[in-house]
């Protein structure tokens, strides 16, 4: 076991490390596992046949190539084992854990032949000699095992059936059939004891069969005269009442592992089934095969437990995505959460894609909002507009400013270039007309105005002081009648003057009372002395 061991550990090193890269072949040379000491090869390596002891110490000078084993004897024609041979590592040696006898890489134990076997290649035979032509003395080739020669279904060096000649009282003596005086219900014994068929393990059933002559058992019995197997040899498993090796049938229960249900290949390894490979529309899961309905692909993946998927199908062999739980969007067949930027609502939206010319934007509530545009766009919406038809950051319609026919965008501000009637621009904006009042070009956001030649502020709005009936003559000098040339007179008869007024006629020229004189009559005017 220790040597099995440490000849596997080798394998496995030498496996590591000489992978080949794509087009390169493993030459005999260089096979083999990097040592030191006189006993490499040119390359610095043992041969393939050989390992490296260490001798276990840091002199790597000490070092030296061991042969691993013997060539394999299974000779054709002068040449080591062909590739063909099952177990061959197709360089002339048995795989690691077999032996070589008879063209023949097994793993047979002490004082069992390999024996050439057309269904299951080969087989392990007790009692045969090392080239497989003949059973040992005492033996007698029975199908393909070897059986003691003095039973009454295998008597002599012929394996003669006795039982067929005299029935249940046949016997074998000095490796003859005989007759003897057994009863019915009894079948003779080569020594001429007359046992019950029924219960004997020597001569069991109307065949009277020694139940011990069944190849590879390890423990039988004879129940209502017929032979049950209950235990076969190391590496047999028991199939019905036969021990079948393990190669082919697999554990104590004899599995036939190229069997299994939707299985199309499989190995026996450690009295285990191991699947390879599965039949079309199945794939391995575990160590069974299963409808790549429910599980899809060589891997077996289970495509509902696929993370935030809320629908999913197998296609080819893939697990295509239809739909994703709440908070995740759909991209490229993975679920990714949905509030990012890169990925916003259920499309998975890439909100810098979508708006043309923005410089920065947001996922929010699953909507791509615009933050901010490019240089010469303004943000309209959530859209981003060229200056040259909106202006400004705030992305103004110039033609739609306050009381204008049309305007323009200069250096990201509206001016209005035409005024609707009733207003004047002031250069940027339209500005309401007002009586005796000019708009001031100053290109403002505001309106401010100036009085015209002639005309009085007065409370911030421009007046002709000289016709104006709430400032005649003056800011705040309100007039009943009429206020002419700054004056403020009232038509009236002379008996309704006023103690301090004077009734006049108007005009009248050099009159103390401007223009008026004493004396009037109907028609004449109440007027304050001048």
């Amino acid at each position: 076991m220790r040597r099995f061991l440490a000849l596997l550990a080798i394998f496995m090193i030498v496996s590591v490390f000489y992978a080949c890269e794509s087009g390169e072949l493993i030459t005999k040379e260089q096979y083999g596992p990097k040592c030191n000491g006189s006993t490499v090869n040119e390359f610095g390596r043992c041969n393939r046949n050989q390992y490296c002891d260490t001798k276990g110490d840091e002199d790597p000078s000490n070092d030296e190539c061991i042969r691993l084993r013997e060539d394999c004897d299974c000779v054709k024609d002068g040449e080591k084992c062909p590739e063909d041979i099952p177990h061959s590592n197709g360089f002339g040696y048995c795989m690691l854990g077999y032996s070589c006898s008879n063209n023949i890489c097994h793993d047979c134990n002490e004082g069992e032949s390999p024996c050439r076997d057309e269904v299951n290649g080969y087989i392990c035979v007790k009692n045969m000699n090392r080239d497989c032509t003949a059973c040992l003395d005492g033996f007698c080739k029975l199908g393909s095992a070897c059986v003691p020669n003095t039973s009454v279904n295998a008597c002599g060096d012929s394996c003669d059936d006795c039982v067929a000649k005299y029935a249940q009282r046949a016997s074998c003596k000095n490796k003859l059939c005989v007759e003897t005086n057994c009863t019915v219900g009894e079948c003779a014994t080569a020594d001429g004891r007359c046992l019950n068929l029924e219960t004997s393990m020597e001569a069991c059933g109307e065949e009277c069969k020694d139940c011990r002559d069944i190849a590879n058992v390890l423990d039988v019995s004879c129940e209502a005269a017929s032979c049950v197997v209950k235990t076969c040899q190391e590496k047999f498993c028991k199939n019905g009442n036969t021990c079948i090796h393990n190669d082919t049938h697999c554990g104590a229960e004899c599995i036939d592992c190229t069997n299994l249900e939707n299985v199309l290949n499989a190995t026996c390894n450690d009295g285990s089934c191991i699947v390879d490979e599965c039949k079309s529309g199945y794939c391995k899961n575990g160590n069974s095969c299963v409808s790549s309905d429910t599980q899809c692909g060589a891997d077996c993946i289970d495509c509902t437990s696929i993370d935030n998927a809320a629908s999913t199908v197998c296609d080819a062999g893939v697990c295509k995505l239809n739909s994703c739980v709440e908070g995740y969007c759909l991209n490229a067949n993975e679920c990714i959460k949905n509030d990012s930027n890169k990925f916003c609502g259920p499309n998975c939206t890439d909100c810098a894609s979508i708006i043309e010319n923005a410089k920065s934007t947001s996922c929010v509530n699953d909507v791509c909002v615009l933050e901010a545009c490019e240089s010469n766009y303004c943000k309209d919406a959530d859209s981003c507009i060229n200056t040259d038809l909106k202006c400004g950051s705030g992305c103004h319609n110039c033609s739609t400013l306050p009381n204008t026919n049309s305007g323009e965008c200069r250096q990201g501000a509206c001016y209005a270039t035409s005024c609707k009637s009733g207003y004047t621009s002031n250069g940027r904006v339209c500005c309401i007309d007002k009586a005796h009042a000019s708009v001031i070009e100053d290109n403002a956001d505001i309106c401010s105005y100036e009085c015209n030649t002639g005309i009085t502020e007065c409370n911030g709005v421009c007046v002709n002081i000289k016709t104006d009936m709430l400032h005649c003559g003056g800011c705040n000098a309100p007039c009943a009648g009429n206020c002419t040339d700054g004056r403020c007179s009232i038509k009236r008869g002379c008996q309704d003057c006023l103690e301090q007024e004077a009734c006049c006629y108007y005009p009248y020229p050099n009159s103390g009372f401007a223009g008026c004189y004493e004396g009037g009559h109907e028609g004449y005017l109440c007027a304050l002395p001048n």
